[in-house]
């Protein structure tokens, strides 16, 4: 509760309750204390969930935004450690089936604009990006230079041996791993792209909102060869 309280002190609109599976008893005791504590006006997003069952049940015990997806990030190794998840677009189609007023954010797999149309089309309202912003000047971490002169930034997840090393001194199960990847800038560059991205994908279904690209959208199953086509590929082929 403290940290909440310093955070919305500090300006923040919003407090996120992050558990690898919140489909939990222990984010719905949490979850009742914020409410008590803060009182409805305050927005909670919480999860993770990845079933229309635990989006509904983060919803009643207090949620206002849930993100949906386990083990589909770039840097999260749940799913193999721990045999549990879902498809991250089968895990939106579920939780869009919800009656509840809640938000639905896609949260994990998303590596384009592309991605994130089909993650709108399918039902979320929202995305939550790592991989894609990882390496800015935005993100937290030091830039590391090797002996070459190139730059670097530390992209890990929360899950990892490193990062439960560093804030609680130990860890248990590790879910995912750290990484250094290439420095990229400021966010601001790579968010004109994305945007541009998705506004051409609504105009390919008509579209002019998310909403009418969900009513739109059609769907079809795709064969690898079909993904493989779907990347430029002009480096492959032999002249």
């Amino acid at each position: 509760m403290q940290r909440t309280e310093e955070c919305l002190k500090a300006g923040g609109n919003f407090v996120c309750v992050d558990v690898a599976h919140g489909h939990h008893i222990m984010m719905r005791e949490v979850l009742a204390s914020l409410r008590r504590e803060f009182g409805q006006d305050l927005h909670i997003m919480a999860g993770n969930v990845a079933t229309l069952d635990g989006i509904n049940h983060l919803a009643d015990w207090g949620a206002d935004s849930v993100r949906c997806n386990i083990g589909g990030g770039s840097i999260c190794s749940t799913r193999v450690q721990t045999g549990h998840g879902m498809p991250g677009l089968q895990t939106i189609f579920d939780c869009s089936r919800t009656h509840r007023d809640v938000t639905i954010i896609a949260d994990g797999g998303i590596r384009n604009s592309g991605d994130i149309v089909k993650a709108l089309a399918a039902g979320a309202d929202a995305v939550m990006l790592g991989s894609l912003l990882a390496g800015t000047k935005e993100t937290p971490g030091e830039i590391i230079m090797d002996s070459s002169g190139n730059r670097f930034k530390t992209y890990r997840g929360m899950a990892s041996k490193e990062a439960q090393l560093e804030w609680r001194g130990r860890y248990s199960s590790f879910e995912g791993v750290s990484a250094r990847v290439p420095y990229r800038g400021s966010v601001r560059y790579i968010l004109e792209d994305l945007e541009k991205g998705i506004r051409s994908g609504l105009s390919y279904t008509g579209a002019r909102s998310i909403r009418e690209l969900q009513t739109r959208a059609q769907w079809v199953q795709q064969t690898s060869a079909g993904t493989g086509e779907s990347r430029t590929h002009i480096t492959t082929r032999q002249w």
